[in-house]
């Protein structure tokens, strides 16, 4: 599968990743950098002695709220239960701060131990909002991750995908996807790529396990308004000679999130 948010590596430096760097602000000094980093490591202690108080619970949800005069709000989730399976409980902290977030999941073992499996975060500016819910229609809870570059020209809704694993009960890696439009009954991905309204693709992938298949690609063909060119690849001023030509975008596409988009009807995009 093409790595749809290759453009984010152009477009910017602050992005949201699964890894334990540092978020950084844009130009933040020293001190403010030290303080977040040391305020978010708090709450993360905190949060695991409130869990441990109440690990043994089958449900379990505080939301924690800390703010000052010298630092902004901090958000801190707490959920313990049977949150991506109906027979595995786990942990979930998220942390927020601003358009800042972390989350750590944990798998609870029969003794009520926990160990983590999962981790995200999301840079400063960046983190629009996460949500865990069957994004693959395999029947089993999934972690998602909503983000947008703090630059751009285009329409860049990125979501950062991971499936929950059931029988190894673990996530997958990460799969990045730019403007989608999940369909879990179907097992299905549709949306487009980043660019300028007439530069860009539709694409639709399938979901093949914990692997992503390529189904079709449909492109405008090139200088012109009502043309479209279907093809199994996604090339740069796609030709007929590389797929099939079609006159009308099929209905299945016409429903996806923000379709106005590829159409030409652009919207203001908000940096």
């Amino acid at each position: 599968m093409r790595n749809i948010t290759l453009f984010a590596v152009v477009l910017l430096i602050i992005s949201c990743k699964n890894s334990n760097n540092t978020n950084k602000k844009a130009k933040p000094l020293l001190h403010e950098l030290t303080n977040d980093s040391l305020r978010f490591e708090n709450e993360l202690i905190n949060a695991l002695d409130i869990a441990r108080n109440n690990i043994k619970a089958n449900e379990f949800k505080k939301i924690i709220k800390t703010d000052s005069i010298n630092f902004p709000e901090y958000v801190t989730e707490i959920s313990i239960g049977y949150l991506f399976s109906d027979s595995k409980r786990h942990l979930v902290i998220k942390r927020k701060m601003n358009y800042a977030a972390k989350i750590n999941v944990y798998s609870i073992g029969d003794d009520n131990s926990f160990k983590q499996i999962k981790y995200l975060d999301c840079a400063y500016l960046t983190y629009v909002d996460d949500s865990i819910y069957d994004i693959n229609g395999d029947g089993f809870n999934d972690l998602s991750l909503h983000w947008q570059p703090t630059s751009g020209c285009c329409l860049a809704n990125n979501y950062i995908v991971s499936l929950y694993d059931n029988d190894n009960d673990n996530f997958s890696v990460n799969f990045d996807f730019i403007n989608p439009t999940f369909s879990p009954e179907e097992h299905i991905i549709r949306g487009f790529d980043y660019g300028e309204p007439k530069d860009i693709s539709l694409y639709k992938y399938k979901w093949n396990g914990f692997k992503v298949d390529t189904i079709e690609y449909i492109s405008h063909k090139l200088n012109s308004e009502d043309t479209y060119i279907k093809s199994k690849k996604l090339l740069l001023n796609v030709t007929e000679k590389d797929g099939v030509l079609i006159k009308q975008i099929p209905i299945e596409y016409q429903n996806i999130n923000d379709f106005d988009w590829f159409i030409g009807k652009r919207k203001t995009i908000k940096n």
